[in-house]
């Protein structure tokens, strides 16, 4: 628009210019021709004639200069146009900034509208609470009330009644104090929840009890104007044990529970509701319920909202999540696992037991050993007991050493007629036990 303004005051200032200019136009040639023919000749002559010192005349123009035209030129005239773009650009940024300002006055009055409505369901509960205590103080009144039988008085003139008047007459703090009024806060203490023996209905009530806080947390949180901060992101791999079945792997945050995870898995694998039923998650070997986070699985968040694993040095956070796992069992599945788990621990304990007991030293086999008896002729027999591995020459020896003979003296062993080989041994002959061995001195 002020574009518009501004090209139809210019084309303005043009046509007043060509109007000067006509009018100057025409005044100029009357007045010209006018002057040329009231001149004397005399005039003239003297006119047309220049002294030949003077300076040359400077040459009249024939039109007279418009008033625009001695106005000083403005070389910002071409670029008007930029002052009022940057109208526009100062326009816009404050009309977003308006609507930033607008936004966040309205989360404010939304956050304060929450804090209200939150503390008028406080004060409507209490209240509830201090009327139920009403009538019951009420009934406990009444029955107190009922008639009972009056205490005779005693005489005006005894000690007990002169006791009574003094105590009436003393100001009592006691009398002074009023009574407490009975209030009776409602908390979400885990005293107000007792657990039950029933697995499931725990399960039922730590779900409550996690929903219960999780919202005052969130509550708390936009009261005070804070942002919520929402929980690191990780990768949960189903690895199922369940036959017939495939794995599947979810992103989570860390504070959801597992029921949603199992029931998706679930409904992937086309269970019926009987059959999602008997399905559960274990981690490490620990059976998990519904009601167990995510977080429950061995992870650590710090103060930055990082994630750490157990016995993992690593660092994740949502864009390198890290990977949780968690199998799949049925109830049936799941026992004759252990079972099978404990029998192999037990086996690895007796090999363990086994491996810790002292060798055991192998027994000697025992050594055959032979009695054979040497005879020579006009001499006693003599006996000895040798092993499988002696020689002949060896029981030569013996023989010599036994009777007293001479080294020098030659002596030949024969069995059935045969001479026995000094270097031979008794287990490659065919001596036998109690043999008779004939000595021959040659």
């Amino acid at each position: 628009m002020k574009a518009r303004n501004a090209q139809t005051t210019s084309l303005r200032k043009w046509q007043a210019r060509a109007g000067d200019f006509a009018s100057h136009l025409a005044n100029a040639s009357t007045d010209s021709y006018s002057t040329l023919s009231v001149q004397p000749a005399h005039l003239t002559s003297s006119m047309t004639d220049t002294p030949k010192d003077a300076p040359p005349l400077k040459k009249r123009s024939l039109f007279k200069r418009a008033a625009w035209q001695d106005s000083p030129t403005n070389d910002e005239d071409i670029f008007s146009h930029s002052k009022d773009f940057k109208h526009i650009v100062a326009q816009q940024k404050r009309y977003e900034a308006e609507k930033k300002e607008a936004e966040r006055k309205k989360k404010a009055e939304e956050g304060r509208e929450r804090k209200r409505k939150l503390a008028a369901t406080g004060d409507r509960k209490r209240s509830k609470v201090s009327r139920d205590n009403e009538s019951v103080l009420a009934g406990i009144n009444l029955r107190d009330s009922s008639p009972a039988p009056a205490p005779s008085r005693p005489p005006p003139d005894s000690l007990s009644t002169r006791y009574d008047n003094l105590a009436k007459a003393a100001p009592s703090s006691r009398a002074t104090r009023s009574t407490p009024s009975v209030v009776v806060d409602i908390s979400d203490s885990d005293d107000d929840f007792p657990e039950p023996s029933d697995p499931g209905l725990a399960a039922i009530a730590a779900r409550a009890r996690a929903r219960i806080a999780e919202k005052a947390r969130i509550a708390a949180l936009v009261a005070a104007g804070e942002e919520v901060t929402k929980a690191p992101i990780v990768q949960l791999l189903i690895q199922p044990e369940i036959p017939n079945t495939r794995p599947l792997v979810v992103k989570v945050r860390t504070d959801h529970t597992l029921e949603k995870t199992r029931l998706a898995w679930c409904e992937k694998q086309g269970f019926s509701p009987a059959q999602t039923q008997a399905v559960f998650f274990t981690s490490k070997g620990k059976r998990m319920f519904d009601s167990t986070t995510v977080q429950r699985l061995g992870l650590q968040i710090d103060e930055w909202g990082n994630v750490e694993i157990e016995g993992d040095l690593n660092v994740y956070n949502n864009d390198n999540p890290a990977k949780v796992y968690v199998q799949a069992w049925t109830d049936e599945l799941f026992k004759k696992h252990q079972e099978e788990e404990a029998a192999a621990a037990t086996a690895k304990q007796k090999a363990a037991e086994l491996a810790l007991l002292p060798p055991r030293t192998p027994t000697p086999e025992p050594v055959k050993k032979w009695k054979l008896i040497l005879k020579a002729k006009g001499k006693e027999d003599w006996g000895i007991t040798v092993k499988p591995d002696s020689t002949f020459a060896h029981i030569a020896h013996a023989y010599k050493k036994a009777r007293n003979i001479d080294e020098s003296q030659p002596v030949t062993l024969i069995f059935d007629g045969e001479r026995l080989v000094p270097m031979d041994v008794i287990a490659d002959s065919d001596l036998e036990d109690m043999d008779s061995i004939d000595v021959v001195f040659r």
